[in-house]
């Protein structure tokens, strides 16, 4: 179980966490559906705590990346439990939480929100066609887990020249335009498949 009392005697804040969670706040003032930001700091701590030591290719902790989709997020779907499953997208892949835990801490929909994002990374070994068959866009849960998808390939693409050798970066460029760009604009989230578009392209002229 969280332990809450970190909140007040650790503390959950750094320069990451202060960006997400000042914008948050700003976002939170001209939206007519509110957001709960104490809900967020605690998926901010889970965040924190299950990704522990690990870190980026950049060398910076994992947990800010995380902490950069839910901020994305926040600019195409503005609901708590979304903005927590982007906090949390990777915890059932890449730690040892598991789907109860999560269910336990943030309720069902966000434990189902990050269980969908897990299977969409199961799906990618299907055809384009066989996979977007699999994931009915109008279902709300697979919405979000969509969203928050595209988002966490647009963050790693933007970072990606952390990534080496450059020919990992191509293996990668070329598995978001077989991929990512039609789920993206699968999803109507047409900026970001033309932003990724155009950085594959110069990754694959590198």
């Amino acid at each position: 179980m969280i332990n809450l009392h970190y909140l007040e005697t650790q503390g959950i804040y750094c320069h990451y966490t202060n960006r997400l969670l000042a914008k948050l706040l700003f976002l939170n003032k001209r939206a007519s559906v509110k957001i709960n930001i104490p809900e967020i700091e605690k998926a901010i701590y889970c965040a924190k705590k299950y990704h522990a030591n690990q870190k980026r290719h950049s060398g910076e902790p994992y947990y800010s990346h995380p902490i950069e989709i839910a901020s994305i997020t926040a600019e195409y779907i503005f609901d708590t439990e979304t903005i927590v499953a982007a906090l949390l997208h990777d915890v059932l892949e890449d730690t040892d939480s598991h789907f109860s835990q999560i269910e336990l801490i943030f309720g069902t929909k966000v434990a189902e929100i990050v269980n969908a994002l897990t299977k969409i990374s199961e799906n990618f070994l299907l055809s384009k066609e066989e996979t977007f068959n699999k994931i009915n866009i109008f279902q709300d849960v697979q919405k979000k887990a969509i969203t928050i998808k595209v988002i966490d390939r647009l963050h790693n693409i933007r970072t990606i020249g952390y990534v080496t050798p450059v020919e990992k970066q191509k293996r990668i460029a070329k598995e978001t335009m077989q991929f990512y760009i039609p789920l993206a604009k699968y999803a109507n989230l047409h900026l970001i498949a033309q932003e990724l578009q155009d950085a594959v392209i110069k990754i694959l002229n590198l």
